[in-house]
């Protein structure tokens, strides 16, 4: 979905939530956007949101000191048209040659010794990947083992100007205040992912705690009440099946449970479902549908 949107801003935000954990590692993350790129443009904000988040979380997954860079540059400008050039450059560990043309693949594994050191990769790069040429834009990787990455994606936007902008704004802070009367639980193992699920939620007004898996997410439970929770189907210690049925069975809450998976398959939402879910979205997390299937569980609640 096409909307309005400041890129400067979306791009700080964005940034914003990764200075912490950048700090913890001594690593210097900065961004620097052209002063030539509208300030308002028209395009799918959520969609570069979940690109940048998981390039730059995987920057920092792979970096053990150094920087990350996140560049915007123009590369082309019509009277009604721009193409914008994201670079997320790292000084990590770099790919090794012969991954680099595999590297975007859906089943590319990392070597064992990566994976035991780093761990997996948020959306996966396969997805990233996807979620670039959906908005009609380009990807490419350069990289040196032992030297660092850089991921260069170029991406087309509508010009926009401040009315559009005012006119949309206006009705959404009002649903905003509205949101805030509701508190929603994420349940989610993987920190990219809830970093995402956060940025949404936040950006829909809406107050949220994150727990890392089910056994944390039934501790919190018992302690606070909440009126939506978003469950992630594998974690470690106790995953979204069993937490939900411990949720109705043992714990008697009928809180509407909106299962996260990547499994986008036939049957899906029927088996979350036969577990005790209320629903369920696959990801990448499209945030208009999880948006709009918020407010109807939420407004089912009132009634």
């Amino acid at each position: 979905e096409e909307v309005c949107f400041a890129l400067p801003g979306l791009l700080h935000s964005v940034t914003t939530v990764f200075h912490a954990q950048a700090g913890e590692k001594d690593i210097k993350l900065q961004l620097h956007v052209a002063e030539n790129i509208p300030q308002l443009l028209m395009g799918d904000p959520t969609r570069l949101t979940q690109i940048l988040i998981n390039l730059i979380g995987n920057g920092l997954k792979f970096t053990r000191h150094g920087n990350i860079d996140v560049r915007a540059e123009l590369k082309f400008e019509s009277s009604t048209d721009v193409l914008v050039q994201f670079t997320v450059k790292d000084t990590g560990i770099g790919i090794p040659q012969e991954k680099l043309a595999l590297i975007f693949e859906r089943f590319t594994q990392a070597q064992a010794e990566t994976t035991r050191l780093y761990g997996g990769t948020g959306l996966g790069l396969s997805i990233v990947k996807k979620l670039v040429e959906l908005q009609r834009g380009t990807i490419t990787v350069e990289s040196t083992e032992n030297s660092g990455s850089a991921f260069i994606f170029t991406i087309p936007y509508k010009k926009a100007d401040s009315v559009n902008y005012t006119s949309q704004e206006e009705p959404e802070r009002l649903e905003l205040n509205k949101n805030e009367a509701h508190k929603i639980l994420i349940v989610e193992d993987n920190l990219l992912n809830q970093r995402l699920a956060s940025f949404i939620l936040k950006d829909m007004g809406y107050k949220h705690f994150i727990c890392g898996n089910g056994r944390l997410a039934i501790d919190e439970l018992n302690k606070n009440k909440y009126d939506l929770i978003l469950m992630d189907i594998q974690m470690p210690e106790m995953n979204g099946y069993d937490t939900t049925i411990y949720i109705r069975e043992q714990m008697k809450l009928k809180i509407p449970v909106i299962a996260m998976t990547a499994h986008a398959l036939p049957g899906e939402r029927e088996k979350c479902i036969s577990f005790g879910m209320t629903d369920y979205v696959s990801k990448p997390i499209n945030d208009a549908q999880l948006s709009q299937m918020i407010t109807n569980y939420l407004n089912k609640q009132r009634t």
